[in-house]
């Protein structure tokens, strides 16, 4: 992976995203209804700590939705 590379972890359908810069270690979200971003510092165990976090919850919704 190049690191010089900002990675998109999510873009939704009306623009919206959430990026990655791994040699700035900067996570960043874009509003587009706005053009406003918010930038975060963010390591690789921020990364993870964030991605375990949206797992635990997304599956919170899917069994509660099943159920």
């Amino acid at each position: 992976m190049n690191i010089r590379e900002t990675q998109t972890l999510h873009l939704h359908p009306d623009g919206h995203a959430i990026t990655f810069d791994q040699q700035t270690q900067t996570l960043t979200v874009f509003n587009v209804d706005d053009g406003k971003t918010v930038s975060i510092p963010a390591g690789a165990f921020s990364l993870l700590e964030l991605a375990e976090s949206a797992a635990r919850i997304a599956k919170q919704i899917v069994y509660e939705d099943a159920a």
